[in-house]
């Protein structure tokens, strides 16, 4: 398989999986999840994802990792590349966490806080190679690293003070629907840079 088509399709997980992460993310916050959902919803939540069915989370975070494998693949520019090579061992860290502990259930503030750090470090890294880079907008690259920056603090924020309800209810709503929308938007201009290299072949 060519490296063009695996970033079409890397680029598809992107969007797919954006899209199903946002739209968990609102039907979370509309229904009642229930005790045994509400387990399932906290541990995704402390990973930065307000999620509440375990399948859409496994599904969503698997697919974004396929995207954000695909994005690192785009980044020509040295020193952007490093930058997201790194950005792509958190995202393996933070999304096989994610998987581990939804899939079995398992609540742990340390794993939390490992996968949360994981995650703020792929949106800053990943931010920061797109800024360095001429592949993409550089503004998306400023607000995924503005969106990485804040998950942290948040985390850091909670670790100190114990859980928040201002911070839980707005700000990571907010900063996950913001890497969401990035995720997309990304995923649709890789998918793009694949059609335009199709024509010119």
């Amino acid at each position: 398989m060519g490296d063009k088509m695996l970033i079409r399709m890397g680029s598809i997980s992107a969007i797919v999986g954006a899209v199903l992460i946002t739209f968990a993310n609102i039907l979370n916050r509309i229904q009642d999840t229930g005790i045994a959902q509400a387990q399932v919803k906290e541990a995704a939540r402390s990973a930065g994802f307000f999620v509440g069915d375990s399948t859409v989370i496994v599904l969503s975070v698997v697919l974004i990792l396929a995207g954000m494998f695909a994005l690192q693949r785009t980044l020509k520019n040295e020193s952007g590349a490093t930058f997201a090579k790194f950005g792509l061992g958190g995202a393996i860290l933070g999304t096989s966490i994610v998987v581990t502990t939804v899939t079995l259930g398992i609540t742990n503030s340390a794993l939390a806080w490992v996968s949360e750090i994981s995650f703020a470090s792929m949106l800053v890294l990943f931010g920061l190679a797109i800024v360095k880079g001429e592949d993409y907008p550089r503004w998306i690259g400023r607000l995924l690293t503005v969106g990485g920056v804040a998950l942290l603090s948040t985390g850091i924020l909670e670790a100190y003070s114990g859980p928040i309800g201002d911070v839980a209810n707005v700000a990571l709503p907010v900063i996950a629907i913001l890497t969401s929308a990035l995720t997309l938007w990304l995923g649709v201009l890789m998918y793009r840079t694949t059609q335009r290299a199709t024509a010119h072949a």
